[in-house]
């Protein structure tokens, strides 16, 4: 092979450099959601669903997987592996692109902000009768976002079986789950109502432009991918690329 598809190699092998990490950085994003909202998943309720961690971590282990198939591809000068990979890029880059579409269509839904509300409102008035996981994921929300109650600090002393109308350590910036604010300055002065659902969206921001990114990288590796196989097939025929 030439000098052309040589450089054409090595620039492939970058790629999947590039790709590999694109793939370890989507994988990270989808376990640190996961973390970060693992204490919120007893909402059944509410859409936390909006960012799919799962999903994620799947589609980043799928990225990493394909971009060690095309280094070695690439490394090998195999024109099956590398045309394999150029197909499987293809079709990873079509189900991202649906897979956006979708998410687009459904964060255009403008029932999702007011279903999200519904659930978190009967997360809250289940504070003090529900399950202990309903308490300890407000608490765990309310420290992550700084923020207190539905509405503001002034739902919880108007809570079902709060009879003795304390608000929670976790509205406090000085106290923790399970204690009991008492000084009104320390209080989060914001609701939660709007922040949680912010929050929510600021993630999905962050991953859309991440996505977004990687899928750009993904379409420079399949015209690598094409180029290189064109070259290695002329080689094995007999031509000087």
């Amino acid at each position: 092979m030439g000098c052309a598809s040589g450089c054409v190699r090595w620039l492939l092998f970058l790629f999947n450099f590039l790709f590999a990490l694109g793939g370890l950085a989507i994988l990270a994003s989808g376990v640190a959601i996961r973390v970060n909202l693992s204490d919120y998943e007893q909402f059944k309720e509410m859409p936390v669903s909006v960012i799919p961690a799962s999903l994620l971590i799947t589609i980043g282990a799928i990225i990493f997987v394909i971009a060690f198939f095309g280094c070695c591809g690439a490394l090998r000068e195999s024109y099956c592996m590398i045309i394999m990979f150029a197909l499987l890029l293809i079709l990873l880059l079509i189900a991202q692109v649906s897979a956006g579409a979708y998410a687009f269509v459904k964060f255009k839904d403008s029932d999702l902000k007011e279903k999200f509300n519904q659930g978190l409102q009967k997360s809250y008035l289940q504070y003090f009768t529900g399950p202990t996981q309903i308490r300890d994921g407000i608490d765990a929300m309310q420290g992550l976002v700084e923020c207190c109650g539905y509405n503001g600090s002034f739902d919880f002393p108007n809570l079902p079986k709060n009879d003795k109308h304390i608000i929670p350590g976790s509205c406090c910036r000085k106290y923790g789950p399970g204690d009991v604010c008492t000084i009104d300055r320390e209080i989060f002065p914001n609701s939660c109502k709007d922040n949680v659902y912010s929050l929510l969206m600021k993630y999905a921001v962050y991953l859309a432009a991440l996505c977004i990114s990687v899928a750009f990288i993904e379409l420079i590796g399949v015209i690598f991918a094409f180029c290189l196989a064109s070259s290695v097939r002329n080689a094995e025929r007999g031509y000087k690329v």
